[in-house]
């Protein structure tokens, strides 16, 4: 592990009439920052000269992945600490304990600290170290104990997986090169300098993977740009913030249509079938717009929490259904089996509309910046080589079918598996050619992450898709561009010499 790499914070606060418990307490502590490499521990003793006391506790109450807490009377009745205490466990209850951060109350002099604290933010639930105060001569054992505690802690940061969870798409192909996979490999540069592994998770359900975010159950979901004001929405208590982008589609998005129908004005009048709040949703009403048609001038099957499956093969057997909308493989499956089907408009048209990106919580970004950059760093390196090493695409291909053939129960036939491993290499094949991986440079430009943020690419569709599909969300200060997106770890990806194209 790279020692500089200090990805685990630990944060003291005490009140200054409690520095001795501290200065006993540190001696054990600072074992841990020798056996620990990646430890870094700060207290209030650290503010720096000339900051402000209070800004500077909570930067660092921020990015505290651990807390300590010497609560005493001059603890609570000291302004900045109690304040910022109170937040600290507000946080803390809102998740209901389920957060990635601990915090470790320790009674360092008696006081009412159960009413004190309690009432309002059920702190029963932390463990709290008291024997301090009920047994004074043998402190040095409930530091030893604290130790132990703080130790089980860091092992648990340090074998927590990063997980990420992904839609069966092939724009996401280089992160699952960047880990050889879908499970934890410790070759990763994340695990080399922060131990941290990677998994990734297949979920294509927006709403199943927004539970699995609000679960704590991953870390980095995916959303596309188009859809992003509804996936906001149902996330906001977890404050989640755009980080990323990973691709675009380029054709891999079309409009289908059957009954002689050659063109989208055609369309006027006519019945077409599409999943709704979905990307191929957003992909109609953009370009009925661009026609000059309104939705209203369409009959609409919006299908709603309906298999892709089911909805392409209801257009390839009801013919009076003259359209659907769609993204492949399930494009190309339309165009085999349905009589005189063929494409009247696509994503290669408007590169660049549907837009895969990742998001996390504000919470992940503070706790995990760095590793996020490293992880990400890597995402752009594999997506360089994938860009320029045609040798590079063909074992790329192989480890993504791999990866998803790999967990399939034994007792499935060896010639089940092939034909599913050759369908599945063709799927993918077709769908990387129609879509753009992007790398580091694209998202400093698409982010406008060189300090235009406000007039970036990525804000002006943002607010575009906002117009014409969430309008609700329009003066909704908590949905605009500059508040729902983090460019940070874009930034330190550039400053860690990410991959350049």
């Amino acid at each position: 592990m790279n020692e500089n790499s200090k990805n685990i914070n630990i944060a003291v606060l005490y009140a200054d009439a409690d520095a001795a418990y501290w200065a006993e307490m540190e001696r054990h502590l600072n074992l841990l920052s020798r056996r620990y490499k990646n430890v870094r521990l700060w207290t209030v003793k650290d503010v720096e000269l000339g900051r402000l006391i209070r800004q500077e506790i909570r930067e660092e109450l921020s990015r505290a992945d651990i807390t300590l807490l010497l609560l005493s009377a001059d603890f609570a009745i000291e302004n900045v600490f109690d304040e910022e205490t109170r937040l600290l466990l507000s946080h803390y209850a809102s998740h209901a304990g389920r957060g990635h951060r601990y915090i470790m109350p320790i009674i360092v002099q008696d006081f009412l600290w159960r009413d004190y604290y309690d009432q309002e933010y059920d702190i029963e639930k932390l463990k709290f170290f008291d024997r301090i105060v009920q047994n004074p001569e043998n402190r040095e054992a409930v530091y030893k104990e604290i130790t132990k505690e703080l130790s089980r802690y860091i092992e648990e940061i340090n074998t927590r997986s990063l997980t990420c969870v992904i839609p069966t798409w092939a724009g996401f192909l280089g992160g699952i090169m960047y880990n050889n996979g879908f499970v934890a490999n410790p070759k990763t540069t994340l695990y080399q300098q922060f131990h941290r592994t990677l998994r990734f998770q297949l979920n294509d359900s927006v709403d199943a993977t927004c539970r699995q975010l609000q679960a704590g159950e991953a870390d980095v979901i995916w959303a596309t740009l188009d859809r992003l004001p509804s996936v906001l929405h149902k996330l906001r208590n977890q404050r989640p913030r755009v980080i990323a982008q990973v691709s675009w589609s380029n054709g891999a998005d079309a409009i289908i249509a059957r009954n002689g129908i050659k063109s989208v004005k055609e369309l006027k009048g006519k019945k077409i079938i599409y999943p709704y709040d979905s990307p191929a949703f957003t992909f109609l009403k953009y370009v009925l717009r661009e026609e000059g048609l309104d939705t209203f001038e369409l009959e609409h099957l919006m299908q709603k929490n309906v298999d892709l499956d089911i909805i392409s093969k209801t257009f390839i057997h009801d013919t009076t259904i003259d359209a659907i909308v769609l993204w492949s493989p399930y494009v190309e499956a339309c165009l085999a089996e349905a009589d005189d089907a063929k494409i009247i408009a696509h994503t290669g048209t408007y590169p660049g509309l549907i837009a895969d990106v990742m998001l996390t919580t504000e919470e992940f970004i503070q706790l995990n910046r760095e590793e996020l950059a490293v992880f990400f760093a890597g995402w752009f390196e594999q997506v360089e080589r994938f860009n320029t090493d045609e040798l590079y695409k063909t074992g790329a291909l192989g480890v993504l079918v791999e990866a998803i053939i790999r967990p399939l129960p034994t007792i499935i036939p060896s010639k089940i598996k092939t034909d599913l491993t050759n369908a599945l290499r063709a799927y993918f094949q077709s769908s990387l050619e129609k879509v753009h991986l992007t790398g580091l440079a694209d998202n400093l430009a698409f982010f406008g992450a060189d300090g235009q943020l406000a007039d970036a690419p990525a804000a002006r569709l943002y607010r575009q898709f906002l117009e014409f599909q969430f309008p609700e969300y329009l003066n909704d200060s908590g949905m605009q561009w500059e508040e729902v997106v983090d460019i940070s770890v874009l930034q330190m990806v550039k400053k860690l010499g990410g991959a350049q194209q």
